[in-house]
Formats: C-alpha cells, structure tokens, sequence
C-alpha cells in the first residue's frame, strides 16, 4: 500500500515538472517567433536602402508601406500574445534613480533568437526591450519586482513577465531603432516565473488593453469624450474584474497604472 502511494506521487510529481518544462518552453518560442517577425520585416525594410538617390526616391513609398506593415503585424502578435511570461534575456544596462516620493528603474534587456530558422541572422536575431520600472517609495517592501530586482546586475540571465508598450495610437511602441521596444516589467527573476495566468484574467486583460487604447486614442483627439465614454462603458470593466481573485485584480490595476504612466510620458515628450 506504502508503494503504491509512493508511485502516485512520484507520478504527480513528476508530470507537475514536466508541465512547468513545457509552460517554459511554449514561452520561449513565443519570443523566437517574434523575433522571426521583426528579422522579416527588417529584411523587407532594408531591400528599400540604396546609395543611388533616384533609386532611393524610387524605393520611398515602398518603404513606407513596409514600414506601415511592421508596425501592424507587430502590433497585432503583441496583441495576440497580451503578457509574455518567462521569456528569457540578459541584463545589458542597469540603472537605479530614487526621486522623493517614487523610484526608477532603468532596464535594456537583450532577447536572443533560440529557434532554427537560418535566415534569421546578426544583427536582426536579437531584440532589445527597453524598461522604467517606477515604483511609490512607500511600496518598495511589498513589491516582488522591486525585491527580485536587487538580486540582478548588469549581463544577469533574467525571466520575463509584462508587455510591450503602446503609443497613444495604439501601436507597440519602439525605442530608437526598429529591434529596441519599449517594455512593461510586470515582474522580473533569475529563476522561471511560478505565476500563470489564468484564462479568465487573460480575457480581462484583453478588455483592459482595448479600454486603455480608446483612452489613447482620446487622447489624440481621436476620439470624443462621449465616444470615449459610451466604448469604454461597453466593456463593463467593473463586471469582469469582479470576477477575478484578489491577486489577479492587483495585476489588473497594475497593469492599467503602468500603461497610464506610459502613455502620459508619450504625450508630454510630444507636447
């Protein structure tokens, strides 16, 4: 009887590892097919640069297409995807700024490409996520980002939990160069990240990025106050977070706060 207790949770035990194994390993084909996305449309992009300015005036409206064409098929796998967990990177710049009441994190975190796809090569088989991680002074001691933080330096071997930045239009939003990307760290750690997301808190993530993006869009004028609200109101925001559990509605707000500040940092920059 003792025996056969012991096989039973051996057997549990051990297909609870190997479905941690997988979750980590559908993570990190997600970040190689994205990486394959921004490669294809850096090739196409790049077919348009000549040396020769007729060629060049030639190429200009192709390259505008190509360009219009990265942004929105970026955008929409970054949709897609909504949060990325336990995508895998390396710490390349680290920087650490406290001000009076909030703190500053500063993060470049280089992703490389893991997958088999031979023409996806140097420099476009790695991408750089750009991060600020601000934190309230006085949240410091609760917040697991934070603490998981003062364990990583610069080339530290990181796992990933957050998203990627939008602009006010809605679109991912990229640093200065078309492999750098703006990035929320929802959480951050040198080992694989335990917290999976249930579907239900993925569908209301959802509904809270489209909120978030009609605000965006509102605030490019874009969109009217009363259209602002009666699309907002449709969602029932309120509803579906009621739904959720304590910790996932701390992820929510979290997420809701982070992409707020984002997008005001936008539009003061533009202002």
């Amino acid at each position: 009887m003792k025996a056969s207790v012991c096989i039973l949770f051996l057997t549990i035990l051990i297909s609870s590892c190997n479905n941690s194994n997988v979750n980590v390993k559908k993570e990190i084909k997600d970040q190689d097919i994205f990486i394959e996305l921004v490669s294809q449309r850096m090739d196409s992009i790049n077919s348009c640069i000549s040396t020769n300015p007729i060629q060049i005036e030639k190429n200009k409206n192709k390259k505008r297409y190509y360009t219009r064409q990265y942004y929105n098929i970026l955008s929409q796998y970054a949709d897609s995807v909504q949060i990325i967990n336990n995508w895998t990177g390396k710490v390349k710049d680290f920087e650490y700024k406290k001000g009076e009441e909030s703190s500053f994190i500063f993060l470049n975190i280089e992703i490389e490409y893991n997958g088999d796809n031979y023409k996806v090569g140097y420099p476009y088989d790695r991408i750089i996520l750009k991060s600020v991680y601000t934190i309230d002074n006085n949240s410091k001691e609760n917040d697991v980002a934070f603490n998981n933080m003062s364990n990583i330096n610069e080339n530290s071997n990181v796992y990933l939990m957050g998203y990627f930045n939008r602009s006010m239009n809605g679109h991912i939003s990229i640093g200065e160069k078309f492999n750098e990307f703006n990035f929320t760290i929802l959480n951050i750690s040198t080992s694989p990240i335990t917290n999976n997301i249930s579907d239900n808190t993925r569908s209301a993530i959802g509904e809270k990025f489209k909120e978030l993006k009609i605000i965006g869009l509102g605030m490019l004028n874009k969109k009217t106050e009363k259209q602002i609200k009666k699309e907002t109101s449709s969602l029932n925001m309120d509803s579906i977070k009621n739904t959720l559990i304590d910790d996932d509605k701390k992820l929510l707000d979290k997420i809701e706060k982070s992409y707020l500040l984002n997008i005001a940092r936008e539009y003061i920059d533009k202002k």
